[in-house]
């Protein structure tokens, strides 16, 4: 037996156990605690730096639904984040975006690719529209996150003041495009001023280097003065105006004085001036070299030190083109001014020669009835045939207010001017003008084989006879007056007229060697009622307005050359024609232009005239009766019929001859008509011609001249 003590089984150390667990426990919910606390300032981390983000953070599922958001969204979109929490982040993009929105959203989603920067434009909570852009990351598979995460932010402002951009480029560039446009339109001698007065402005506040490469390509003269007088800086220009100008090359250092000479004394104020007021200064000069004006513009530009003018920058120009524009200028504004005058003038002798026409019309045709129931040898015939010849030169009178009207006798024949001039010493007139002036000497030079001109030898003749009035009252004791013709190719300007017509011309010259006439009153000289003659012998001043208005109705030119106390010369150029000269006409017997019983309708706005040609016309063998205005006329034919109508063109008041005349052929078309008037024929007169009317005939008219008129027409068939 055995008596040693069993061993005794000892049973599981629980307790021991339970403390291992107890510390493993312990232990798991330290390492919780470490986890939890780490997740805490993981989200607390993450939470500061979305809180604060300048950038909108948005959190959305793959539904689109906004799972977080930022407090940044605030300032950007009004919005807080409990707002915007589990709505659709599709529904604040305008609908515009939305396709692309959506579109950009489901790639990402089937490709897990990050979401492309792009811009969409979003609703503001107040309505507005704001621009967004950002960038997504596709986290969808992280449990941790399941969304999209996108950092976003407002560039609004970017995009409108990329679109700002994008308009003022666009405005710059059609700004760019019309100045370019204009600029290339623009006068080359402009540009060039232009560019020269730019580079003036800006290369003075360059380097001394840019300054003198500058000024040295000026072709002004440009040189700094200083408050002694003296020139410091002088450009390249001067040594070319040497050339030309009484300008030394070298002119550093010598006084203004000194450099140019031909400056005029006021200059030395003038520097006193601008170094005194700190007042820029032009000034204009005139310089005379070899016989030329020469005009220069000068520009002093203070250079300031502080308070006082330290020096002047002076810059010369030669101006004497613009000059000689401006000159013409003023001599074409002068010329106008005389013109406007004329016409004034002329608009004032046509209104009364019209109405001395209507009075000298009843005299001449009145004289003429009578003279032809006179008989020879009868006391009174010698009255009437003085009455009927003086009215006759009345009427010669009358075509001179007419031609200062221009308004005068219409320019029909070919005559050759030597004929005139020597029928003119053949006159009474000229008799006259020989006793007047005993010891004025009349010369001629008559060219041979001179060539014709088309125009009214009455009007040529008065022409003639003017001038040579004109220049022997030149003529105070004895003296030469010289009247040549010739024939003469004209080729280039005439002095007085910018342009001439090329051509074959007579030219008609009056020289002599009086007294001539002064600068002033040279430009005057074809001015209406002008003169310096003796009044009562030697007219009333139209004979040179006369003149000048025969010559511009022949489309001729004058030109007058004078000087005070060395005599005059008279030039006028009359175009040359090669048509034969015109018949002389024979005084044609009553019985070829004797009426045959035809009746005739008188329409005169004046009664003496109706009554003067009812007379006449009754004289002739017509049946007449006379209406005073168109719209008798009218009345008057629209019941009876007339062979002839001797219709005047001018009535007033009511319709003209040419509105009348056209009114009666709707009444008959076939009417046949005369037209009369005082003046010249118009392109009313014409136009009435053109419409069936026949002959023109002049007041105031004898019976020949209408007689025959109505003849012809009467005896067309």
């Amino acid at each position: 037996m055995n008596n040693e003590p069993k061993a005794v089984k000892r049973p599981p150390d629980k307790l021991a156990a339970l403390r291992r667990e107890i510390a493993e426990l312990r232990k798991s919910e330290a390492g919780y605690k470490q986890t939890v606390e780490a997740l805490q300032k993981s989200e607390a981390y993450f939470r500061a730096i979305t809180q604060y983000s300048s950038d909108i953070i948005i959190v959305v599922n793959k539904m689109g639904k906004i799972t977080y958001v930022n407090p940044s969204i605030e300032r950007f979109m009004g919005y807080k984040p409990e707002e915007l929490i589990g709505k659709s982040g599709f529904d604040f993009i305008m609908l515009t975006d939305l396709p692309r929105a959506i579109y950009d959203f489901g790639k990402a989603i089937l490709t897990k690719d990050i979401i492309i920067p792009n811009a969409f434009r979003v609703r503001h909570k107040d309505g507005s529209e704001h621009v967004l852009e950002g960038v997504g990351n596709n986290l969808l598979d992280d449990p941790a996150v399941a969304g999209f995460v996108m950092n976003v932010r407002d560039i609004t402002k970017r995009k409108h003041a990329e679109e700002e951009l994008r308009k003022h480029r666009e405005h710059l560039e059609e700004l760019v495009e019309e100045r370019t446009t204009e600029l290339k339109a623009a006068n080359e001698q402009l540009q060039r001023e232009i560019t020269e007065r730019k580079q003036i402005s800006m290369e003075l506040q360059k380097s001394e280097q840019q300054y003198r490469m500058t000024i040295d390509s000026m072709g002004d003269i440009i040189h700094v003065v200083d408050r002694d007088m003296r020139i410091i800086l002088a450009n390249e220009a001067i040594k070319e105006w040497a050339r030309v100008m009484p300008v030394k090359a070298d002119i550093l250092g010598l006084k203004v004085f000194e450099a140019f000479p031909f400056l005029p004394v006021k200059v030395q104020e003038e520097y006193e001036q601008v170094f005194r007021t700190g007042k820029p200064m032009i000034s204009e000069e005139c310089t005379v070299l070899e016989g030329k004006e020469v005009y220069t513009e000068t520009r002093k530009i203070p250079v300031m030190k502080g308070a006082s003018v330290a020096q002047v920058i002076t810059i010369i120009r030669d101006i004497t083109d613009r000059k000689k524009v401006e000159c013409e200028r003023e001599r074409l504004e002068e010329r106008l001014h005389r013109a406007e005058k004329m016409e004034a003038l002329g608009t004032l002798a046509g209104g009364v020669a019209h109405d001395l026409n209507n009075v000298l019309g009843v005299l001449v045709g009145y004289s003429e009835l009578l003279l032809e129931k006179v008989p020879e040898g009868s006391p009174l015939r010698n009255y009437v045939a003085s009455i009927f010849q003086s009215s006759q030169k009345g009427t010669t009178i009358i075509q001179d207010l007419l031609t200062l009207a221009r308004r005068g006798v219409a320019v029909s024949e070919v005559i050759n001017l030597n004929a005139i001039v020597t029928g003119y010493f053949k006159t009474p007139e000229f008799e006259r003008l020989k006793a007047y002036h005993p010891y004025v000497t009349f010369k001629t030079d008559l060219g041979d084989d001179l060539l014709n001109v088309k125009g009214s030898p009455v009007h040529l003749g008065k022409t003639i006879m003017n001038l040579l009035s004109n220049a022997s009252e030149a003529i105070s004791d004895r003296g030469e007056v010289m009247i040549r013709t010739e024939n003469r190719y004209i080729d280039k300007p005439i002095r007085g007229y910018h342009h001439v017509r090329e051509g074959d011309y007579v030219v008609l010259t009056v020289t002599d060697n009086g007294k001539g006439i002064s600068s002033d009153d040279i430009k005057k000289i074809f001015e209406p009622f002008y003169t310096k003659k003796v009044m009562g012998r030697s007219g009333t001043g139209l004979g040179l307005a006369v003149v000048w208005g025969t010559v511009k109705d022949h489309d001729g030119y004058i030109n007058v050359e004078s000087e005070d106390g060395k005599g005059s010369k008279f030039t006028i150029y009359l175009p040359a024609t090669r048509e034969k000269l015109t018949g002389d006409q024979q005084k044609i017997p009553h019985e070829q232009y004797m009426g045959k019983g035809e009746s005739i309708l008188v329409v005169d706005d004046v009664k003496e005239q109706r009554d003067v040609a009812t007379s006449m016309l009754t004289r002739l063998g017509y049946k007449v009766h006379s209406v005073a205005s168109g719209e008798e006329a009218i009345t008057y034919l629209r019941t009876k019929k007339v062979d002839l109508i001797v219709l005047d063109m001018i009535m007033d008041p009511g319709i003209d001859g040419l509105e009348t005349y056209r009114r009666i052929l709707e009444i008959n078309p076939k009417q046949k008509a005369v037209i009369v008037s005082g003046f010249s024929e118009t392109d009313r007169v014409k136009r009435a011609q053109e419409l069936g009317a026949g002959t023109y005939v002049r007041k105031p008219y004898i019976l020949e001249k209408i007689g025959m008129a109505i003849r012809r027409e009467l005896d067309e068939p």
